[in-house]
């Protein structure tokens, strides 16, 4: 929650690109827009569409809006979306909220995504997808998945990690 910009930072240093992300509001501000955020719990304006989440966002993000319609017609396919794109979020199912998430951590092509359990309420049907997706990003971007499940990470990641208490304790 801190990388998000959630929490603030009560001690240590959170370094992005060799800049602290607290040195000042614009600094944070401006880090903020190159990470892309996947919650495990996904509550979102009822009365949106996931298109008009994600033109939320990327208005947020300052996003031109010729570019913001691009990332919105692929983040939206690329989950799997299109086809629910007039649909309220209210009226979608867990799983579809989890990928509306996914679809929006990628508007304004950020850096970084983090990931909060990654495929926890997505049904059976789209898991594979979701994976295929993970491991797409990975080879582009970098991806930090957060899991209570050490076998999905085990299936989804290259490297992981342990943190304890703020601190790494595991690396492989």
């Amino acid at each position: 929650t801190i990388l998000c910009g959630a929490c603030e930072v009560d001690s240590g240093e959170i370094l992005y690109k060799d800049k602290a992300m607290h040195d000042s509001k614009k600094q944070n501000a401006k880090i903020k827009k190159k990470i892309g955020y996947v919650p495990d719990a996904c509550i979102f304006p009822c009365d949106l569409t996931g298109s008009e989440l994600l033109d939320f966002t990327g208005k947020a993000k300052g996003v031109d809006p010729d570019k913001r319609a691009r990332q919105i017609k692929e983040a939206l396919s690329l989950t799997g979306l299109s086809e629910n794109d007039g649909v309220l979020i209210e009226n979608l199912s867990t799983s579809e909220k989890k990928r509306v998430a996914y679809a929006n951590a990628l508007i304004g092509n950020p850096d970084v995504i983090i990931i909060d359990e990654p495929i926890a309420v997505i049904d059976s049907a789209q898991r594979d997808e979701i994976k295929k997706l993970i491991e797409m990003l990975g080879k582009m971007k970098v991806v930090l998945l957060f899991s209570k499940s050490s076998s999905e990470l085990e299936e989804l990641c290259s490297y992981a990690g342990v943190l304890a208490d703020g601190e790494l304790i595991a690396f492989e």
